[in-house]
């Protein structure tokens, strides 16, 4: 049986609803309740780019396994990230 919900990638396990894979890390954050703790990144941004160059290789396999249309929602040194 093949699960596309689930997926390992680095150290994290990540859960896909719809476009969004949400990392085992940020699963507790509610999108909209907590929305100002969130901080949203375009994909191959400025922001993204910075953001890549403080990472760990771990966490940079999760970004690098994103496909265009995907979202990710991530806890990365304390801060939710959700990149688009």
């Amino acid at each position: 049986m093949v699960v596309d919900s689930v997926q390992t990638v680095g150290n994290e396990t990540l859960y896909k609803r719809g476009k969004l894979w949400i990392a085992e890390n940020a699963k507790s954050v509610d999108l909209e309740r907590d929305s100002s703790l969130i901080v949203m990144i375009d994909r191959f941004s400025e922001s993204y780019f910075k953001l890549v160059a403080e990472n760990s290789s771990s966490d940079n396999a999760v970004f690098a396994n994103q496909k265009s249309g995907e979202e990710i929602l991530i806890k990365i040194r304390g801060k939710y990230y959700r990149i688009r």
